[in-house]
Parts: structure tokens; sequence; C-alpha cells
């Protein structure tokens, strides 16, 4: 499956789990769960990095 058809199952689905994904940071999770081993890496390295930035900034 290409991510931009991940994505809009992943939303479609995620409003009948409001439970689960109740705050960005846990729909984030979430969606990175999701994916493929190669591109959870990508992702994994992709938030590490913003969080650093947004900790120095």
């Amino acid at each position: 499956m290409i991510i931009a058809a991940y994505e809009a199952k992943f939303h479609a689905l995620s409003r009948y789990a409001i439970q689960l994904v109740t705050t960005e940071e846990e729909r984030i999770r979430l969606f990175i769960k999701g994916l493929n081993p190669e591109l959870k890496v990508l992702f994994v390295d992709m938030t590490f990095t913003r969080k650093f930035f947004n900790a120095v900034t």
C-alpha cells in the first residue's frame, strides 16, 4: 500500500477509535506503528530530529 492510501485509510478508521487517538502525538505514534519497517525507520528519524530541533530552539 502506498503512503497516501495508508494515510487515507488510517484517517478514515481513526474516527472509530476516538479513545485511542486522543492527541496528535498519539495519532502520529499509531500512524508510524502501522508503517512497514523500512518506512518506519525514516519517520522515527524525522520525529527524533524534529523533537531535538524544538528542544534546542
